[in-house]
Formats: C-alpha cells, sequence, structure tokens
C-alpha cells in the first residue's frame, strides 16, 4: 500500500488561528485509491470513505448534494498561495463567479472534498493541487 498524509491541510489557516484546517490521510495500491480519511479537529468530525462503501461522518452514511446547476451551487475554490493574472484558478473563478448561487474560499482543500462529500458544497476545483491535499477527499 502507499499511504498519502497530510498532518496539517490548511497550514496558514492554523498558524493565524482561522478554524479550517484537518488532517488527511488515504490509502492507495497500484495507483488506485482505497479509502481516505478527513478529520477536522476544530468540529471534531471524521470523514471517511473506501471505494465502492460510500462515505461516513462521524460513523453516519453522507451524501452529496442534489444541485443540478450551477446557478443553484456553493462552490469552493483553492487558490495556489501565490496568485497571479494568468492562474487557472482565477480565471475560472471570474467565470463562475458571477453564475453560481455563492463561492467560497475555505484555505483547506481536503474539507472542500469533504464538504462536497456530505453536501454542505455542491463543488470544489482546483487546477493546481498537490496529491496530498486531494487524495483523502478523492
Amino acid at each position: 500500500p502507499h499511504w498519502i498524509v497530510d498532518p496539517l491541510d490548511g497550514t496558514i489557516n492554523y498558524a493565524h488561528g482561522l478554524p479550517c484546517y484537518g488532517v488527511s490521510v488515504a490509502v492507495a495500491h497500484q495507483g488506485e485509491l482505497l479509502a481516505g480519511v478527513v478529520f477536522d479537529p476544530e468540529r471534531n468530525e471524521c470523514f471517511s470513505a473506501m471505494a465502492g462503501g460510500g462515505a461516513t461522518l462521524n460513523g453516519q452514511p453522507i451524501a452529496a448534494s442534489r444541485a443540478e446547476t450551477v446557478e443553484e451551487s456553493l462552490v469552493a475554490v483553492s487558490f495556489p498561495p501565490r496568485l497571479d493574472d494568468d492562474s487557472l484558478d482565477l480565471r475560472a473563478f471570474m467565470q463562475v463567479g458571477p453564475v453560481c448561487q455563492a463561492m467560497r474560499r475555505t484555505g483547506s482543500a481536503a474539507l472542500n472534498l469533504a464538504y462536497v462529500a456530505c453536501g454542505r458544497l455542491d463543488a470544489h476545483w482546483a487546477h493546481e493541487i498537490h496529491p496530498w491535499d486531494a487524495a483523502a477527499g478523492g
């Protein structure tokens, strides 16, 4: 097995006392994600999932949003630490922002993906993201 660990996703948030960070752990075998866990210590929430087995929040089954259009969706974006005028994420932000219901940037890709899994967010995107930030959420 191959372990993919981010012990502190949302490091800048943590350093500033902003309560949006977590621990992200995934396991893969031969390039296939088998299971993942995202833990939010501020809310004492543990999101977990395994391939073909569904996802849970603190042991209870969860489901993604039923939103069908961008216009009714609350979406989140992950920007790279340094953003320039040519950023693909910034361009997408400028296109999606006026269309969606609302947009957020939490600073933790792992929590964004967990929030999509439980329906708190309808979508999340990032053009530049490290594997350890997205593996457990994937």
